[in-house]
């Protein structure tokens, strides 16, 4: 039902706005608007879907929309988000995948995606908090750590009670190896869901987890043990992380000598 609205919603955007296209083909909100509503529905069918082949299509199709308007105005910030998506996508692939799609004209370079999603994010008007969520990911992905925590804090500070933002921020810091930082970080997470109504449908178990990776690292195993397990037991844990959590325990145990 709710994969049924979704489509029926893009179709509805893209219908409105090819009608708007066919009054006026420079109109670059309309460009914008579809382009924008097939780069949402590209990663909806790809997180539930697992459609790659139908994402690329419509990210393809978004990546041109945006082109489009930014040949109409050049100062138009917020249709260098799809292209700068793209552009890093499509530079991570493995070489053979990233060969079969220059076949069909579609480059890709890491460091002009980063420039365009600094640009969305600085300037854009509609895509700002999508272009630095982007952008924090693709710089963690990377390995530049402390850039993508100043975005990610930016984030924090305009939606503090954003799960997902704070979260990611512990995330960050354990990864750079501020590993004390960090344990304070998932503290205070773990600590403001306790706080009604603070987050909507946290998922502690990703908190839990990340505390017990990083206290383990820092030798403090008991601590690691306890973090773990309560991971485990957090009632919308998948079955992948559960499992996980526990044989981690287990080892920790084992070094514990229990």
């Amino acid at each position: 039902q709710a994969r049924d609205q979704i489509n029926s919603l893009t179709d509805k955007v893209i219908s409105m706005c090819d009608a708007r296209l066919n009054q006026n083909p420079q109109d670059k909100n309309a460009l914008f608007a579809r382009g924008y509503a097939r780069g949402m529905h590209g990663a909806f069918i790809t997180l539930a879907d697992h459609s790659f082949s139908a994402a690329a299509h419509q990210g393809l199709q978004a990546r041109n929309d945006s082109e489009a308007v930014l040949k109409i105005d050049p100062q138009y910030a917020d249709a260098d988000m799809a292209i700068g998506i793209q552009q890093f996508a499509v530079a991570s692939l493995p070489r053979f995948l990233r060969i079969m799609v220059g076949m069909f004209g579609v480059g890709g370079s890491k460091q002009k995606g980063l420039e365009l999603l600094r640009n969305s994010a600085e300037h854009g008007v509609v895509t700002s908090v999508e272009s630095r969520t982007a952008l924090s990911l693709f710089l963690r992905h990377d390995g530049h750590y402390a850039e993508a925590l100043q975005v990610e804090r930016s984030l924090t500070t305009q939606y503090p009670h954003d799960y997902l933002f704070a979260l990611e921020v512990a995330n960050l810091l354990k990864d750079e190896g501020h590993g004390y930082e960090a344990i304070a970080a998932y503290k205070q997470v773990l600590a403001d869901a306790q706080k009604p109504g603070y987050f909507i449908d946290p998922r502690l178990q990703l908190a839990w987890f990340g505390l017990a990776e990083t206290q383990r690292g820092y030798n403090q195993l008991q601590d690691a043990v306890n973090s773990y397990i309560q991971a485990a037991q957090q009632p919308n844990c998948s079955d992948w992380l559960r499992r996980r959590a526990q044989v981690n325990a287990g080892q920790v145990y084992d070094i514990l000598h229990q």
